[in-house]
């Protein structure tokens, strides 16, 4: 197990799964990249920013598959219940769970853990953003409070900064 620093100080534990990574057979899901999704939003629109917590850790494992995770540490052997961060076939298992989910959610832009919405007015910026919460609650996915934004003229989202004007 290796510790290292997440971008606000706290700690993220990982393990090193290159042995299991290179034994596992993968399923990509593919996505747009970032560049592509922040030019495709119109100008002039109220964005909501809404970043999944603990993405891989939303997917849970089958029995068989937790036992391929087992770890060892001072304190004894563990074992992860969900996907782990550094297997290979995390991201992509929820990325492809995620977007399962929010498929239908009009006028949005997800890049990984991180959705934008864009609306043209406030009220329709609120029933959009309920409807994707509602939705995010009826499947499961949890969503950082700390890094939502509402309705915002700028927001920063997939490393580029949306304005008013656009990015």
């Amino acid at each position: 197990m290796v510790v290292v620093p997440k971008k606000d100080g706290r700690p993220r534990r990982t393990v090193d799964f290159q042995r299991l990574n290179r034994a596992s057979l993968r399923e990509t899901h593919h996505t747009r990249p970032p560049f592509d999704l922040v030019s495709s939003v119109p100008k002039h629109t109220f964005k909501t920013v809404a970043d999944a917590y603990s993405g891989y850790h939303q997917v849970p494992l089958d029995e068989e598959s937790r036992k391929l995770t087992t770890f060892i540490t001072p304190w004894g052997r563990y074992r992860y219940r969900r996907s782990p961060m550094g297997h290979c076939a995390s991201q992509d298992a929820f990325t492809k769970r995620f977007d399962d989910t929010i498929t239908d959610v009009p006028r949005k832009l997800k890049c990984v853990d991180d959705t934008l919405l864009h609306d043209s007015s406030v009220s329709d910026a609120f029933w959009h953003t309920y409807n994707f919460l509602q939705r995010c609650m009826e499947n499961g996915v949890t969503l950082r409070p700390d890094k939502f934004r509402f309705c915002r003229r700028s927001v920063t989202f997939a490393g580029y900064l949306l304005g008013w004007e656009g990015y």
